[in-house]
């Protein structure tokens, strides 16, 4: 989507209710509550962290955390607008990509993306010697989402 972002992927999905409603819908933040958006803020992820999810019967994971910095896709302060990328405190691991970062009121204000702390780790299956590929995460509170404006233009 974004050749600057650290990750280029988005997933969309559309779901066609007819005449269903949600039982649950969040709200995305508003322009000034983005432009707002500082150091400091509290702010909360959700997410179901996948080393430690049962599968079975998923449990959402919900932290609270601070902005901890914001800046462009190349690691930039700037100013209003130009932050799009939300650096953040909250513990996050491989399986909470893509979930909603809140605000205090409740709105979502960015996506989370990642983290600084993720590493290749090669492991050997103890019965067929067979190597597989993972990730490793450290927990550095290195991590980060993408502004929710910036989905916007692909919600339209």
């Amino acid at each position: 989507y974004n050749n600057k972002a650290f990750s280029a992927d988005v997933a969309l999905v559309k779901l066609q209710l007819g005449d269903e409603k949600l039982p649950v819908a969040v709200e995305l933040a508003g322009t000034e509550e983005l432009t707002h958006l500082a150091p400091g803020l509290p702010i909360y992820t959700m997410g179901f962290p996948g080393k430690v999810m049962n599968e079975k019967r998923p449990a959402a994971d919900f932290r609270a955390a601070v902005i901890s910095r914001l800046t462009d896709y190349d690691n930039e302060p700037r100013s209003g607008d130009a932050n799009k990328v939300v650096w953040h405190s909250a513990l996050t691991s491989k399986g909470t990509s893509g979930s909603p970062i809140f605000n205090a009121n409740g709105r979502v204000v960015a996506v989370n993306n990642g983290g600084l702390s993720a590493r290749r780790v090669y492991i050997k299956d103890a019965k067929t010697g067979a190597m597989s590929e993972d990730v490793a995460y450290d927990a550095t509170g290195l991590n980060f989402g993408i502004r929710v404006d910036v989905f916007e233009e692909l919600l339209k």
